[in-house]
This record gives structure tokens, sequence and C-alpha cells, in this order.
């Protein structure tokens, strides 16, 4: 279940539907402890899919919401 204190990543990632851990600290001025915890929670609950297999500076897409842009012509 998404936290009330985590609903800042959701305004984020409609800007910004492709992302980092990194990229996201950095531009909220967040710690990146902060960051890690609350994208894999979004990871978990199937907001944000994981696009590469890095171990380090994963990338993430928000891709429901992609879809919902490229559907919407």
């Amino acid at each position: 279940m998404l936290k009330n204190k985590d609903y800042w990543l959701l305004d984020y990632l409609e800007g910004k539907p492709i992302v980092s851990a990194t990229s996201i600290a950095k531009d909220n001025n967040k710690p990146i402890s902060t960051v890690n915890r609350t994208v894999l929670r979004f990871r978990d609950m199937g907001i944000l899919k994981e696009t590469s297999s890095a171990k380090k500076d994963r990338t993430y897409i928000y891709q429901k919401y992609l879809d919902i842009l490229k559907d919407d012509k």
C-alpha cells in the first residue's frame, strides 16, 4: 500500500517516467537510502518496472503512465 509520505515520488514520475534512484535523489534533495526504499516499494507494488539488470544505479520505468500517454492520441 502506498504511504502518504511517498506521494512526492508519484508527482515526480509524471515529469520523468524513466528514472534511477540516483537521479531521483539528486533532483529531489533526498537521501539515497530514502529514495531506494521508496523505489523498491513502488517496484514491489508494480508502479515501477526495473528495466536494467545492473547492480548499481538501476533504471526504472513508470510503464502504466507511459501506456496511458501512448493511448491518448
